[in-house]
């Protein structure tokens, strides 16, 4: 299993180890699970999965509720369906409380038929924070207002406590295309107004992924001090870092930092050794 917090490289490592072990995917974050807002939901592409088969993925409708007990169901079923084959199931995914459910949940037998290997891809929070709020100027650029757009003009405004729609940047700009409604594109103070909603918008949706960051990682050290799970921190920092200073290469860092240490540990795990825990940088509190 691939914990992490949104942002920190969790797919992409998913898709590295499946190509190397011979595995599928099986997706643990809600929002992924329901169809629609690709852009928003930062869903992986096709081009990005390298033919790597993936399970849960756009399963309910985007006014679909998506439960613990649905996941857990279908995340067995795909785990029975991927190993019948003699291959490698590779949960990833956000949504902790799906992973805590699947594997301590009163309707779960996973501890009995299953032992897993978890692994923490993890940034610091300073750097990750950086992280996610470039990852929402990417989003812009690559045409999210007009994902939302098209929403709204296809079936209006959307309750946005339900479903898809609970993605982080469909709030803050649904509400950013009502505050403009009506606005008179050639008059210079409106364009300026514009600006403005558009500013709030963006920030928002910023301050809210950063909140998000902290929720996911304050539920993974949860896991991990409470409940006792061994899991095994990858710290992918140097990655970012390096990406910063180079100018967006990342291969060579990611190899180096996140692939070996990560190859090291499901190679032992699959062979039933014991983990070296000097690949592994420990977490301090």
């Amino acid at each position: 299993m691939i914990l992490g917090s949104t942002g920190t490289g969790k797919t992409k490592l998913s898709i590295d180890l499946a190509i190397r072990f011979s595995g599928e995917i099986i997706n643990s974050d809600k929002i992924h699970a329901q169809k629609g807002l690709d852009i928003a939901s930062n869903r992986v592409t096709k081009a990005e999965t390298k033919g790597i088969p993936h399970h849960i993925l756009e399963v309910v409708g985007s006014d679909a509720d998506f439960t613990i007990q649905d996941f857990v169901t279908r995340a067995h079923d795909a785990i029975d369906h991927i190993t019948s084959k003699g291959r490698l199931p590779i949960i990833v995914g956000c949504s902790n409380s799906y992973i805590e459910a699947l594997v301590e949940g009163h309707y779960s037998e996973f501890r009995s038929r299953i032992d897993p290997c978890f692994l923490w891809i993890d940034i610091d929070v300073p750097v990750l924070y950086r992280v996610v709020e470039a990852r929402v100027d990417r989003m812009i650029r690559s045409g999210l207002l007009d994902e939302v757009r098209e929403a709204l003009i296809s079936e209006g405004p959307k309750d946005v406590t339900r479903g898809v729609w609970r993605t982080i940047g469909f709030e803050e700009f649904q509400t950013y295309f009502e505050a403009i409604e009506g606005v008179d594109e050639m008059d210079h103070h409106d364009e300026v107004a514009r600006k403005e909603l558009f500013d709030v918008a963006t920030k928002s949706m910023k301050e809210r992924t950063c909140k998000l960051v902290d929720r996911h990682l304050g539920k993974i050290q949860r896991l991990r001090d409470v409940n006792g799970w061994d899991i095994h921190r990858i710290d992918a920092t140097k990655v970012v870092v390096a990406m910063e200073n180079n100018g967006g290469t990342e291969a060579d860092s990611w190899e180096e930092v996140v692939l070996k240490p990560s190859y090291q540990i499901v190679s032992k795990f699959l062979d039933g050794g014991k983990q070296e825990g000097e690949v592994v940088v420990p977490y301090l509190m």
